[in-house]
């Protein structure tokens, strides 16, 4: 019961983004040196790319972090049975002329049904899991576009 509180805690407690400059090279720097030990022990190729490579975006360092990092935890958990483990992140700008940041692994990939429920909290597909991370995530996201929007 304790652990359903916090979860629930967490998903309505998203702090207000404090929106800043950040350089794309360096918050994905960050996350690649936390995770540099996990990508050698499980031989995960990590690959990065920003295009142009001063591209940068204005948004929460750490709620953007965590988002980040929850997607790579995930990954990494579906790529545990790949002989060839990948994990790309790639940041450009799109057709729409906005900052587009892509992750992509070699893992088993998402069924069309779990697919339509992975953002319902609380939904899980692995034993002894919350199932918030990307709903959180979700949430950080919809906050972030809310606020910037909000200051033009």
């Amino acid at each position: 019961m304790i652990s359903f509180v916090k979860a629930t805690k967490s998903l309505t407690d998203i702090p207000k983004p404090n929106l800043r400059k950040i350089l794309l090279r360096d918050l994905f720097e960050r996350i690649s040196i936390l995770y540099k030990a996990k990508f050698k022990e499980t031989g995960v190729k990590f690959e990065m790319e920003i295009v142009p490579t001063d591209l940068s975006i204005e948004a929460d360092m750490e709620l953007i972090e965590q988002v980040i990092i929850n997607i790579f935890q995930n990954a990494l958990e579906a790529m545990q049975e790949t002989s060839t483990p990948r994990l790309s992140i790639t940041a450009r700008i799109n057709e729409s002329d906005h900052v587009q940041i892509s992750i992509s692994d070699t893992g088993k990939g998402i069924s069309d049904e779990v697919l339509e429920r992975i953002f319902l909290p609380f939904y899980s597909t692995k034993a002894n899991n919350s199932g918030i991370g990307l709903s959180l995530s979700q949430q950080i996201m919809i906050a972030a576009s809310c606020t910037a929007r909000s200051k033009f």
